[in-house]
């Protein structure tokens, strides 16, 4: 689905919808999220060097997702991003919702140069 090239921005997928009848009404609430993260991440097309699948429990098996360091190293790119869409999306439009502490991460971003020190952009 991409290369590494293409940026992928990983948002979310429907919570899962039962076939008539409730045919996934046997499932727990946290059983149902993990397909839908599941499902998510398979869609993304994001490869392992982003995240990384780590097992917590062996019965019953449960895995969990974290970003490895290449991950954590698009945190600039996605503050930016936010940035953005505060100052150029209209207000109506959805926006990203960043938690940080008790309120939303407002990003401030900027681009400096590494030898000296002064603001480029």
């Amino acid at each position: 689905m991409s290369d590494s090239t293409t940026p992928v921005i990983l948002s979310a997928v429907r919570t899962p919808i039962g076939r008539y009848l409730g045919g996934l009404s046997g499932f727990s609430a946290p059983q149902l999220g993990a397909m839908v993260i599941r499902e998510a991440v398979a869609r993304s097309g994001v490869d392992a060097g982003v995240i990384e699948k780590r097992r917590y429990s062996e019965r019953p098996p449960r895995d969990a997702y974290h970003l490895t360091q290449a991950g954590r190293d698009l945190a600039p790119v996605l503050a930016a991003l936010t940035q953005w869409s505060r100052q150029h999306l209209p207000t109506d439009e959805r926006r990203p919702n960043v938690p940080h502490h008790d309120h939303e991460i407002d990003p401030v971003v900027e681009v400096r140069c590494r030898t000296c020190g002064e603001r480029v952009a």
